[in-house]
C-alpha cells in the first residue's frame, strides 16, 4: 500500500504551486486512473510517487509519500532519448534490471504480444523499433520484474487496437495495484476503481491545478456535463487559413495531385516491412492510415516527407518529442526566432488559441509536459501556414478536451493531410479516406 499525505509540488523556476495538499491511499487491487487537463502535473505526481529525485531538477515537494517497503515498477510516458542509439542488450544494461527479471513472466508476456525471438534481437538498435514496439518492450520489462505496485504513464500511446485490448485485460486481471495516467476513455470506463482528475485551476490562484478523487459514476457524470457545455458553446479556435498569405493556395486546382509515392519494398535496414505501397493524394484530401505496430507506418510517412515537393509548404509532426530534449527556447522562440513585435504577438496568439496559458508561453520548451509539446508541434505548423500536413499520431498525450479541439481544428483544415493514427474517432472525424497499412501494401477502407 502507498499513502500520499498532503503532497504539494512547487515549480523551482518561479516557486508557483503546481499541486496543493493532495492525498491518496493506494490499496490492494486498486486500479486508479489519473486523467485531466494537460500541463497540470499528472506526470510529475507519478514521478514523485516513484522517486522524488525524478523531479528534483525542476520541482520541490512538501508532504509525504509512504511506500512501506513496496517495490514499485515504473513506465514513463516516453523512452529516455539517451537510450535510442543503444541496442537491446545495452538498453537492459542501462536499466540494470537483469537480476530483477522473472524470465518465465517475460517470455509469456512477449509471446502474448507477438514478440518472437527474432523480433527482440538483442543487437537491434532501440530507435529502429516502432513507437508501439517500444511501449510493448518497456511494459513487458516493467511487469516481468513482478513489482508490488505498477506506475504507468500513458501506456496506450502509439499502440494498435490489438495491443489496446490486451492492455485492458492486463490492467483488469493484474493482481498488483496500478496507478496509471491515461487520456484514453477505453482504459477508464469499466476498468478504473477510482479516478484522480486534474484540471486547470481557474479560481484559486495559489495553485495551478485542482485535483479531485472521483468514483467512476462521478467521473461519468462530470464528462457528460463537460460534453454538453462544449457543444453549447464551442470555442472559436485559431485556423490555419488565418496565417495563409500564400496566394497560390487559392488557385491550385483541387484535382491537382500533390503527393504521389510508389514503393516496391519498404525496409528498415535489412528488415522488410511492407511492399507495393502506392498512394496518390490530391490537394485538400485528408488521408488516414492505421495498422498494427511494427509494420513501418512511421518509416512510410518519413519517406513521403523526404520526397516532398519543395515548392509546397509541408509540415511534419513527429511521433516522439526528441527534438525538445535539451531545448532551452521558450514556446514563442520555437515558433519564431524573430524579435519583431508583430511576429511575436502573432506567435503568442497562436499559442493561446491552441490552449496554452499565458505564463506557459515563456517556459523553456524542455520543461513542458508531453501533452503541451504535442500542442506546440501543432502550433508550429499553424504558424508556418503549411499547405500539407504529415502527422504521426498527432493527438497522443492530449487530454479529452484538447483532443476534441485539435480534431475540430484538423477537420476544418483546407489543406492536405496524411495522418498515421490508431485513434478511431480521429480517423472518423478528420479523414475522408482511410487505409489499413499491411505487409502487402495499403488497403482502402470501403
Amino acid at each position: 500500500m502507498i499513502s500520499i499525505n498532503n503532497l504539494s509540488v512547487y515549480m523551482k523556476k518561479d516557486m508557483s504551486t503546481l499541486i496543493k495538499d493532495f492525498s491518496l491511499v493506494i490499496c490492494e487491487n486498486d486500479k486508479i486512473a489519473i486523467t485531466g487537463d494537460i500541463g497540470t502535473g499528472k506526470s510529475t505526481l507519478l514521478k514523485a510517487v516513484y522517486d522524488m529525485r525524478k523531479i528534483s531538477d525542476y520541482a520541490l515537494c512538501d508532504g509525504s509519500i509512504e511506500k512501506r517497503g513496496s517495490f514499485l515498477g515504473y513506465m514513463s510516458q516516453d523512452m529516455n532519448p539517451m537510450h535510442y542509439e543503444k541496442n537491446v542488450n545495452a538498453f537492459l544494461d542501462c536499466l540494470n534490471i537483469y537480476h530483477k527479471l522473472n524470465i518465465g513472466k517475460t517470455v509469456k508476456m512477449a509471446m502474448e504480444l507477438g514478440m518472437n525471438t527474432k523480433y527482440v534481437n538483442p543487437y537491434k538498435i532501440m530507435k529502429t523499433f516502432s513507437g508501439g514496439e517500444k511501449v510493448k518492450i518497456r511494459l513487458v520489462l516493467m511487469a516481468s520484474m513482478l513489482p508490488d505496485i505498477l506506475l504507468m504513464d500513458e501506456p496506450s500511446n502509439d499502440i494498435d487496437a490489438k495491443m489496446l485490448e490486451w492492455l485492458k485485460v492486463f490492467i483488469l486481471k493484474c493482481h498488483s495495484p496500478i496507478l496509471y495516467i491515461t487520456s484514453n476513455e477505453n482504459l477508464i470506463n469499466n476498468i478504473a476503481t477510482k479516478i484522480v482528475y486534474f484540471e486547470k485551476n481557474k479560481l484559486d490562484t495559489d495553485s495551478k491545478s485542482k485535483v479531485s478523487v472521483l468514483t467512476c459514476d462521478e467521473y461519468a457524470a462530470m464528462r457528460e456535463k463537460e460534453y454538453e457545455e462544449s457543444n453549447n458553446s464551442k470555442r472559436e479556435i485559431y485556423r490555419f487559413r488565418d496565417f495563409s498569405d500564400k496566394s497560390h493556395m487559392q488557385c491550385l486546382d483541387k484535382d491537382n495531385t500533390v503527393i504521389s509515392i510508389d514503393i516496391d519494398q519498404l525496409k528498415s535496414g535489412s528488415r522488410l516491412l511492407s511492399e507495393q505501397l502506392q498512394l496518390n493524394v490530391k490537394k485538400g484530401q485528408h488521408i488516414g492510415i492505421y495498422g498494427n505496430n511494427g509494420l513501418g507506418k512511421t518509416v512510410f510517412l518519413e519517406k513521403i516527407y523526404e520526397n516532398r515537393d519543395s515548392s509546397i509548404s509541408t509540415g511534419y509532426i513527429a511521433q516522439d518529442n526528441i527534438e525538445f530534449s535539451n531545448m532551452g527556447k521558450s514556446c514563442i522562440e520555437y515558433l519564431t526566432p524573430s524579435i519583431n513585435e508583430n511576429d511575436r504577438n502573432k506567435a503568442l496568439k497562436c499559442l493561446l488559441d491552441i490552449g496554452f496559458e499565458i505564463n506557459d508561453t515563456q517556459n523553456s520548451v524542455m520543461y513542458l509536459s508531453d501533452g503541451q509539446k504535442t500542442l506546440l508541434k501543432i502550433a508550429k505548423v499553424m504558424f508556418d501556414a503549411c499547405e500539407i500536413l504529415l502527422m504521426d499520431e498527432p493527438i497522443r498525450n492530449l487530454s479529452a478536451s484538447s483532443r476534441e479541439m485539435v480534431i475540430d481544428l484538423f477537420k476544418n483544415f483546407n489543406g492536405t493531410i496524411i495522418a498515421v493514427s490508431n485513434d478511431e474517432r480521429f480517423l472518423d472525424q478528420v479523414c475522408d479516406e482511410i487505409y489499413e497499412f499491411t505487409k502487402k501494401g495499403l488497403l482502402k477502407n470501403i
